[in-house]
């Protein structure tokens, strides 16, 4: 019966991760091992000055904000921390490495080594596979750091609890396309600014847009550059690197096409029996042809972006048509012209007396008049602009403020502490004089006795002297 179950079912062997099957499997790993196979695709890359990741993230929603739901996250800002997988045992596992990092640090006061907090991560993530009430966590993590000591480093971290150093790999969804890609290239000899724009190709031209129709591509970066910080990539070299890839993408297919046009070409001729000046004509021709294609290919290409620009330029004009109309139709319109036309009394540029005020409330007002009520409302815009510069400053002001004081309190913590380690160490000090004094008093006082007892003995003895030759002189006498 076991033979059969094991080797037509997976009932009972798959209902706990400390179950052998009869084969010598484990059905709740492998199960954790197929969630992260269908998550996002996760690449990471060692070069020469540090290690570069890149996430595929899948969007649900156009609703949702592009920072939700990050899969990339740093561990005593120096250690990258990239996931695959569940999204909540990711969030689970990061929060235990930032334990161990504090726990490091309080303990040796020095930041943790990226090959230590692998192993402690794997020897975690493997006590999860050996109790029956416990599951295993559906993630695989990447672990990438750089130090002036030890260079660029990268670590695997599986569900089964396995940790393994690597060059470049990649997990997820499209892994083995990724890890195609990676193989092709020695990374170990790039720079990271190169890396980067790999990176993305990467992830693009192993995207399925008929699957994964809104992505979001996460990249990251630590190395010499950043001074050995885990840090997400700026926004021009992220903007550069999606180029990149678009351009890359959009070279390797048009070389697909030119591959399946001369393969058509090559057909054509091996079916019809031309002569040699006939096959040298349909040669020249055929170059006509490709160079005319490239030339249309490159026309489309330009007038793509030609229409690009002109709906980006039509939906600026609509967004201002609205804004205008819905300034024109507020009802407090007037209210904030009288208000700025106020202030500005003792300037003397604008008329602002009530009769004026009056006319240029009316709908039918002169082009002077709204050109003027134009320029109250453009100053108007940028006093709540600077208003809201100002309120940013004092936010950032009010930040730091409470920054200082924490660091304050935290000084304050330590002083405490100090001074209560210094008083108990005084206190025992004291005490321990106090009981050095005593010892000594009572020497003193036992050295006391002995000298009276000696001089008691003394002057017994000199006595019995004195009687001794009191009783010779009698004697002899």
């Amino acid at each position: 019966l076991s033979k059969e179950m094991g080797s037509n079912s997976n009932s009972g062997y798959d209902l706990s991760a400390a179950t052998f099957s009869p084969d010598g499997r484990i059905y709740q790993l492998e199960y954790a091992n197929k969630a992260v196979n269908n998550s996002h695709t996760c690449v990471a890359i060692r070069g020469l000055d540090g290690v570069v990741f890149g996430v595929e993230k899948a969007v649900s929603s156009s609703l949702y904000e592009d920072y939700s739901n990050q899969r990339i996250a740093t561990v005593a800002d120096k250690i990258g921390f990239v996931f695959s997988g569940l999204y909540p045992d990711g969030r689970a596992l990061h929060h235990y490495a930032v334990e161990e990092a504090i726990s490091y640090h309080k303990s040796y006061r020095s930041d943790i080594p990226c090959g230590h907090l692998a192993e402690r991560l794997s020897l975690y993530v493997h006590a999860y596979t050996l109790y029956g009430a416990l599951r295993p966590f559906g993630c695989s993590v990447f672990l990438g750091s750089w130090s002036p000591l030890k260079g660029p480093e990268l670590y695997l971290v599986e569900p089964c609890g396995s940790m393994f150093g690597y060059r470049s790999w990649a997990i997820g969804r499209s892994h083995q396309a990724a890890k195609a890609e990676v193989d092709e290239m020695n990374s170990t000899t790039k720079p990271v600014s190169e890396l980067i724009n790999e990176a993305a190709r990467i992830i693009y031209s192993i995207r399925d847009e008929a699957r994964d129709k809104h992505c979001i591509m996460e990249l990251s970066w630590v190395s010499e550059a950043t001074g050995g910080k885990h840090e997400l990539v700026p926004e021009n070299i992220y903007r550069e690197a999606e180029e990149f890839a678009m351009r890359a993408l959009e070279e390797s297919d048009d070389e697909d096409d030119d591959t399946k046009i001369s393969d058509l070409i090559v057909d054509v001729n091996k079916k019809l029996d031309c002569t040699e000046k006939e096959k040298s004509c349909l040669a020249c021709e055929q170059k006509k042809v490709l160079f005319d294609l490239n030339k249309l290919l490159k026309k489309s290409i330009a007038l793509s972006n030609k229409v690009r620009e002109r709906r980006l330029e039509l939906e600026n004009v609509r967004c201002m048509r609205r804004i205008y109309e819905s300034k024109k139709q507020s009802c407090n319109y007037c209210k904030q012209f009288e208000k700025s036309t106020l202030k500005l009394r003792d300037a003397g540029s604008v008329d602002i007396s009530k009769s004026n005020i009056g006319k240029l409330k009316q709908p039918n007002c002169s082009e002077e008049r709204k050109a003027e009520i134009h320029c109250m409302l453009s100053e108007l815009d940028n006093q709540n602009r600077q208003l809201l510069f100002y309120r940013q400053l004092l936010t950032e002001q009010e930040k730091s403020v409470e920054q200082e004081l924490q660091l304050v309190k935290y000084n304050q913590d330590q002083v405490r502490s100090s001074t209560t380690t210094v008083k108990n160490r005084t206190v025992a000090q004291v005490i321990r004089f106090r009981r050095m004094i005593d010892a000594e008093k009572q020497l003193n006082s036992s050295l006391d006795e002995k000298c009276l007892m000696l001089s008691d003995e003394l002057a017994k003895q000199c006595q019995h002297e004195h009687l001794y030759s009191l009783a010779l002189v009698v004697f002899l006498g």
